[in-house]
């Protein structure tokens, strides 16, 4: 969505014989004034907020203190359909994608699905790089060296927000996720469903497509975390589900979203934000770091 970002409310200009004077006003408060002559020209020029908000051409909302992007890693689209929307689905700190393609079933295409992250371990999905056996076997398979070193947070060259991305994207971490649904309400705010044409207020909305939205149009179900402070900056998060072993799961109905953080109670998880239409997980402990979840990056 984009906005024109218009700071300046109030723009005088008087003419005299001598120069052009320019007085600036916000919110109705006079903040500065300008002179034009022959020595100094000031012009002022209205631009669309994503010209100027984005790392590396990626764009972003802050919102909570932190830049969030707008789009998940793999993805062209906000909300234009479940192809172009949900973007790749990867295990915990890998850098290849957990699949290639689906096919109809939404099963993962396994002739398509090549060069896992685990280093030396090529399979032709991700699932059985964590098992001791076969893919039925769920007994965890720990890498070495692992990805998140000797602490709880995932290694930087094992972030793939930033191996894709670059610059100062990453996955964000249990706690960040924490900032936004603040931001956005928290306990205040409970998941809802959304109006029917516009937001009048911040808030944690649960979308079912086809909706339109203070000019939006979202084409996929997902939550839409709008900011008490500014309810013009949001951020969408389609609800692309996950991949379990061969098969894609939970599509339009659940948004899981890695972090970076490790579940250390149980090193075989990983914490993950976890929405559906009803409820909020900033801290959801119970992925398997052996499934495939999306990607949203955030910056400080």
């Amino acid at each position: 969505m984009k906005k024109i970002a218009i700071t300046l409310i109030v723009l005088l200009a008087t003419l005299s014989t001598y120069a052009q004077k320019v007085e600036v006003y916000l919110n109705g408060n006079h903040i500065e004034t300008y002179y034009n002559n022959t020595e100094n020209q000031y012009r002022f020029v209205f631009k669309q907020v994503d010209d100027w908000q984005n790392i590396n051409n990626y764009n972003y909302v802050e919102i909570g203190g932190l830049k969030w992007a707008k789009m998940n890693v793999g993805a062209t689209s906000i909300a234009d359909s479940p192809e172009t929307s949900y973007g790749n689905y990867y295990a915990w700190g890998e850098l290849d994608t957990y699949y290639k393609s689906f096919n109809s079933e939404d099963k993962v295409n396994s002739k398509n699905s090549e060069l896992t992250h685990i280093r030396g371990n090529k399979y032709s999905y991700n699932w059985i790089n964590y098992c001791t056996g076969n893919t039925n076997d769920n007994t965890f398979k720990e890498w070495s060296p692992t990805p998140f070193g000797s602490g709880t947070v995932l290694q930087q060259e094992y972030d793939v927000a930033n191996w894709e991305w670059k610059g100062t994207w990453r996955i964000p971490m249990w706690e960040d996720f924490q900032k936004l649904y603040d931001a956005c309400g928290g306990a205040a705010a409970p998941i809802t469903d959304v109006p029917e044409k516009t937001i009048t207020k911040g808030g944690i909305y649960w979308i079912v497509a086809p909706k339109t939205i203070d000019g939006t149009t979202y084409n996929v179900n997902g939550v839409l975390c709008v900011a008490t402070a500014d309810r013009t900056k949001r951020v969408f998060f389609p609800a692309a589900g996950n991949v379990q072993n061969v098969k894609r799961s939970s599509k339009g109905t659940l948004c899981t979203y890695w972090s970076s953080s490790l579940y250390t109670a149980d090193k075989s998880h990983a914490y993950c934000l976890y929405v559906n239409n009803t409820n909020v997980e900033t801290k959801y402990s119970g992925a398997p770091r052996a499934y495939g979840l999306v990607i949203r990056p955030v910056s400080d």
